[in-house]
């Protein structure tokens, strides 16, 4: 995801175990707590590297939000072996945020609340660059449940998607909301559901023997909503291997992948938490906020350290917002290849 690198994340080792959200609840109260203290409370997820990451920009966005002061170097060093990833996720967030203040009366959204005609039911990830959240449509759009996320300048992202549409593993979008004199994109998706593969990482990671009734499981998670049935499952092959599963998944984001590229679009940001595995049980490539189509003159370098390939992960360094170097079809692949290990193997690299 940040934002940019955060997504829709609630990890979790099972499946009625989740730390994050309670976590941002904690600072949306007022109480603001360390990611370091709330890892060390919850020792496990110690282990798991994205988790610590994404708590930590959690974290540090929410200090920045609320006026905090935050001295890098004092701030990464809370996070011990991951010290080096937490410097270089947040000098990517740093320099993706340059020109993404709001504007005077854009207030996102609050839970409960009404955002544009939207009934906002729950936040599901947050970061320096947009905010997700799981909401229902007005009357006169039927109130059927939907995502929207909030960009808090104008993207690209809506126009990209546009161009690879139709494709059966590509996040799709209803249309971006014409949210008046503010600087905030509100781009309207259909809801899909909340499983990603992440979770079958941390799936694995917990139970070597899962199978395709426990991936079922993890599927259907979060609130039942009308709108789904959980008939839809019905085809799964419950007895099938995790590493057929994973297989077909993968080849899913493969085929994404190879159709984004073919119209030249280059994701820039593949990672476990940007792939939905939705109610059918079919994987979606989503969070395009990074994606490189060439139009643009200004491209700010993001993504996330583990599955950037070595030649942007060392083009951080030189200048991150202003470089040279621009994302390719291989830096993809190279991201896919990290995803592959993870899902395979059950860790985190």
């Amino acid at each position: 995801m940040s934002g940019v690198i955060s997504s829709f994340l609630h990890a979790s080792l099972d499946s009625g175990d989740d730390i994050f959200s309670p976590f941002v609840k904690q600072w949306e109260q007022g109480i603001p707590v360390s990611a370091a203290d709330w890892l060390n409370a919850h020792a496990a997820y110690w282990e798991h590297r994205l988790v610590v990451l994404d708590l930590a920009l959690e974290e540090y966005c929410q200090r920045i939000q609320h006026g905090m002061e935050v001295i890098h170097e004092d701030f990464c060093r809370a996070f011990g072996r991951y010290a080096d990833d937490v410097a270089i996720m947040l000098q990517i967030e740093d320099a993706c945020k340059e020109g993404a203040v709001a504007g005077e009366g854009d207030q996102l959204p609050v839970v409960g609340e009404l955002f544009h005609g939207f009934e906002i039911i729950e936040r599901l990830g947050s970061g320096g660059l947009a905010e997700v959240y799981l909401a229902r449509a007005p009357e006169n759009q039927g109130r059927r449940y939907c995502v929207l996320k909030i960009s808090r300048h104008r993207t690209r992202e809506a126009s990209i998607l546009g161009k690879l549409d139709p494709h059966s593993h590509i996040g799709k979008f209803h249309y971006v909301d014409p949210a008046g004199p503010t600087t905030l994109e509100i781009i309207v998706m259909p809801y899909r559901g909340r499983a990603t593969l992440l979770d079958l990482v941390h799936l694995k990671s917990s139970n070597p023997q899962v199978d395709g009734g426990a991936i079922a499981d993890l599927v259907a998670k979060g609130p039942k909503l009308p709108d789904f049935s959980q008939d839809r499952l019905s085809a799964w092959p419950l007895n099938c291997s995790y590493f057929d599963v994973v297989a077909t998944l993968l080849g899913q984001v493969a085929e994404a992948l190879d159709f984004s590229h073919d119209n030249k679009i280059v994701h820039g940001d593949l990672k476990p938490s940007n792939v939905l595995v939705d109610f059918s049980a079919e994987a979606l490539l989503i969070d395009f906020n990074l994606a490189f189509d060439g139009l643009s003159s200004l491209y700010r370098l993001g993504g996330t350290p583990g599955y950037l390939a070595p030649e942007l992960l060392r083009a951080v360094d030189v200048s991150p917002h202003q470089n040279q170097i621009r994302p390719t079809p291989a830096t993809d692949v190279y991201a896919w290849g990290v995803v592959a290990w993870e899902l395979l193997t059950g860790k985190v690299s």
